[in-house]
């Protein structure tokens, strides 16, 4: 990827870690040039940030930029940001990013690029890392839909039947930056494309990262950029959601977890576990459901015990294809909380369905 760079991010008070990812920044882009957001109303934190402006950083204050009421105005100053540079390229990263070397696949201007995910309501780029041609950023700043009123009514735009974004929406008052992105993107007709060297997740740093140019998240500076430990996938799985459970469900939640066997335990002492065991096979001679009724009668008598969530991880999904009518049963039925392709879509037991689209994730 030939060009310059211009390198933006959000920061409040990470110093070490910014401290430790502008180094290594500095290493695969030399001549690069970094913008640090300040989001802190507090006067001497901004004065701490100053200290890291030079000849290539910036250090501007940007208090209240993810407040819910300024719409897709977090997009707007990092695109801004950029295009007023001469630099070719911007990359969006977050303080726990870790930029290893340069990227080297050839991107075309008028897209968008990082690690594409799915999920309602669009599929979108992971916000740990989001770059984009010169050509895209005009393209998006210029048509206006940043600064668009849609972006406030939040429950039929960027957070639309995601549970995860409406909660954040409604009880933190913030936006998101990657799905207003995306939504954004959606309404221009700008494309989002998967980068073969960019590897961002939510809470757990990727297996394998020394393949890839750049990562997140890192959060410890002093293992900044270290490979994952090469866990099972079972296991590394189990621990990817164990983390998601307690940052987005209420602490000593009732969970009806689906599983197709017993060895599949979620161990995790702040959320009460069901099992809902069904089978690959519905006409094996088992106590487990035999049909979809029987699977729906389980998830009921589960939310006569108490069950709030209903849990499906990936390694499950295919069991599916056996209980169609079960999966459009509760996709009918219940308000989808959480949905990622590898790693699991998660239903509120007491909200009724919002999502209308239809979700193509079981089969």
């Amino acid at each position: 990827m030939n060009g310059e760079i211009c390198i933006t991010m959000n920061v409040v008070d990470e110093f070490n870690l910014v401290k430790a990812s502008m180094s290594q920044i500095h290493k695969a882009y030399p001549n690069s040039l970094i913008v640090l957001f300040v989001d802190s109303e507090k006067g001497e934190v901004y004065n701490q940030w100053q200290l890291f402006a030079d000849s290539k950083t910036q250090v501007r204050q940007a208090f209240g930029i993810y407040q819910i009421d300024r719409g897709g105005i977090v997009v707007g100053v990092h695109l801004s940001s950029f295009l007023a540079t001469n630099a070719d390229w911007w990359i969006k990263i977050d303080p726990d990013t870790f930029v290893r070397r340069p990227l080297v696949s050839a991107m075309k201007q008028n897209c968008f690029f990082g690690t594409l995910q799915t999920g309602l309501p669009r599929p979108s780029l992971q916000g740990g890392c989001i770059g984009g041609g010169r050509a895209a950023a005009s393209r998006l700043l210029d048509s206006s839909v940043l600064f668009s009123q849609d972006l406030l009514d939040y429950e039929r735009t960027w957070a639309a039947g995601n549970g995860v974004l409406l909660r954040r929406a409604r009880e933190l008052g913030l936006v998101s930056f990657d799905f207003v992105h995306a939504w954004a993107c959606e309404r221009v007709g700008i494309p989002l494309v998967n980068h073969p060297e960019i590897k961002s997740q939510w809470l757990r740093p990727p297996r394998h990262s020394k393949r890839y140019a750049i990562t997140h998240p890192h959060k410890n500076p002093d293992t900044f950029g270290t490979t994952t430990p090469d866990e099972s996938e079972e296991r590394a799985q189990t621990l990817t959601l164990q983390a998601l459970l307690r940052t987005i469900l209420p602490t000593k939640s009732v969970i009806a977890l689906v599983s197709e066997c017993k060895s599949f335990v979620l161990a995790d002492k702040e959320k009460i576990v069901q099992s809902i065991l069904l089978r690959r096979d519905p006409n094996a001679q088992s106590p487990e459901p035999t049909d979809s009724d029987e699977a729906i009668h389980r998830v009921r008598v589960a939310c006569e015990q108490g069950a709030k969530f209903l849990v499906i991880p990936a390694s499950s999904r295919l069991l599916f294809s056996y209980y169609r009518g079960f999966a459009k049963y509760i996709i009918n039925h219940y308000e989808v909380v959480f949905w990622q392709d590898d790693l699991a879509l998660i239903f509120d037991l007491e909200r009724p369905s919002l999502q209308g689209p239809h979700i193509d994730w079981f089969w």
